[in-house]
């Protein structure tokens, strides 16, 4: 899958504001950072473990509680990573926000949801191993992490 233009000019994150945003403090940023790769970690698999059920063999009866929980997750990466100033991840997560809200509210549903979220999470996905790589090459985490 290629970049987008988008993705080419958005920094997956803006060193310059983030260190702005903790007053300067660099071993804070860093250990903000890590706290949100780990976090957003978690949040990624609610999310996989949410899609994998709506596009199950035997979806749930009440689809919608899965919906909510994918548009929690999505809605907690996106705060933080806005307040961190890792742009590409907040609004890859702002996406499947927007799609569990769209799930809970039956705006969409089916085969064509079910492909919203799956396309959804394979961009959070893809947005989170380019903050890894950034969160590691700056040596903020394990490159194993």
């Amino acid at each position: 899958m290629s970049k987008s233009k988008s993705e080419d000019t958005v920094a997956v994150i803006d060193w310059d504001e983030a260190l702005e945003q903790c007053g300067g403090e660099q071993e804070f940023l860093y250990e903000l950072l890590s706290d949100l790769f780990s976090e957003a970690q978690a949040h990624v698999d609610v999310i996989k473990k949410a899609v994998e059920e709506i596009g199950g063999e035997e979806p749930p009866e009440n689809p919608q509680d899965q919906a909510d929980a994918v548009r929690r997750a999505g809605h907690s990466i996106k705060g933080a990573a806005a307040n961190l100033m890792c742009y590409r991840l907040r609004d890859a997560s702002q996406i499947l926000e927007k799609r569990g809200t769209q799930g809970v509210s039956g705006e969409l549903s089916g085969p064509e949801y079910v492909e919203a979220l799956r396309e959804g999470l394979r961009t959070l996905e893809l947005e989170m191993e380019s903050f890894q790589t950034e969160l590691s090459e700056r040596g903020v985490i394990e490159a194993d992490s």
